[in-house]
């Protein structure tokens, strides 16, 4: 399983720089503009603002490609948070009707199930 810890320790730096490039900010926007709900929230009924962009499979945990070649929610800040917790268990949540929890293994059969 994934060592959150130790990655916490030794990549944070190199993995934050990620976040400012443009690539990210441009698709960050993008996801923003089409999505502008929180994904979960409104699995509840609730209206929520999203304010982040998730990584629905943690790109650090798949491999670099996955910073990009990726599938993405718009989430409010705290259901971005209850989605982190989840993925130190090893479960990768997809809110939606229905929502879908994935695992690591799940990664290459959704990406190619998204470009269909």
């Amino acid at each position: 399983m994934f060592d959150y810890k130790r990655y916490n320790k030794g990549k944070r730096k190199e993995s934050t720089a990620k976040y400012n490039t443009s690539q990210w900010h441009t698709l960050r926007q993008i996801q923003l503009s089409q999505y502008p709900l929180c994904a979960a929230c409104s699995t509840k009924g609730i209206v929520t603002a999203a304010k982040h962009v998730d990584h629905i499979f943690p790109w650090a945990q798949i491999g670099e490609q996955a910073f990009t070649h990726n599938l993405y929610q718009s989430l409010c800040g705290g259901c971005h948070s209850v989605k982190t917790q989840l993925e130190q268990s090893g479960v990768y949540r997809r809110y939606g009707t229905p929502t879908i929890d994935y695992t690591q293994a799940d990664y290459k059969k959704a990406m190619a199930d998204a470009h269909r």
